[in-house]
């Protein structure tokens, strides 16, 4: 279990996170949404170990994360909003590889994962390309195979589908879902609700540093506009870019 206990975050005098706690559990997809400002990347990021918040714990398993032999991304892994951000090397299977390296894996264990990795993302033909040259929906791809190469059990999604086209919405879709069916709970952070919600086990809306809705999507999907976000206008089980 990944748990947030009393997360509460300040910067230049403005809260950002107001006492958030929440429980996610493996092998689930929870969707994580909220107006501008309610501080989601915020709390993603202090999931991650990316953010030390002023008081309140991160527990991975009971244990707080990380811990300190822990390092960051083998237990909670984030992938940012903007992927191109944290694609730092020249080619796709070096790409892959820096985590690996920083973790100590000997040579042929890295290689192993490697492969698997370009076999799981289906970036074979591109493992010796530029990834500046890739399109978004492969960039967020290698973003997440070099994430889940590091072998974390919970993924962190900030905005996964901002300004991809349907093709693009679609590939990450299938990755999440594999991602999911691989053990790993999913938190996916966005607005883009139509895009995945048939997929989601909860969703927990976020408003001024506060999680003040945490239930089955059903039960909180009447309330969003009550909160300035927009609401989808179809069924549930139609928010997926998926085609059956």
């Amino acid at each position: 279990m990944l748990e947030a206990r009393e997360l509460r975050l300040s910067i230049s005098g403005k809260t950002i996170l107001d006492g958030v706690s929440a429980r996610f559990q493996a092998g689930e997809i929870s969707v994580v949404t909220g107006p501008n400002g309610s501080g989601k990347s915020r709390f993603m990021h202090s999931l991650a170990g990316l953010e030390t918040p002023d008081s309140g714990e991160v527990l991975l398993d009971s244990q707080p994360y990380p811990g300190r032999d822990q390092r960051l991304g083998t237990g909670v892994g984030l992938v940012f909003q903007q992927p191109e951000l944290q694609v730092i090397e020249q080619t796709v299977e070096q790409d892959i590889l820096f985590g690996l390296r920083n973790i100590g894996l000997d040579p042929d264990r890295r290689q192993e994962i490697l492969e698997e990795s370009i076999l799981w993302s289906g970036l074979e033909s591109h493992r010796h390309q530029d990834p500046g040259t890739l399109s978004g929906g492969e960039l967020r791809r290698l973003a997440l195979a070099s994430v889940l190469a590091m072998g974390p059990r919970y993924i962190l999604l900030d905005e996964p589908f901002e300004n991809l086209d349907y093709p693009g919405v679609a590939e990450t879709l299938h990755q999440i879902i594999k991602i999911r069916d691989r053990g790993c709970g999913v938190i996916i952070v966005t607005h883009g609700l139509e895009k995945c919600l048939a997929h989601a086990d909860r969703l927990l809306l976020m408003k001024s540093g506060r999680i003040i809705a945490d239930a089955l999507p059903e039960r909180v999907l009447p309330f969003l506009e009550d909160h300035d976000v927009r609401r989808p206008g179809m069924k549930i089980r139609d928010m997926s870019w998926l085609r059956s």
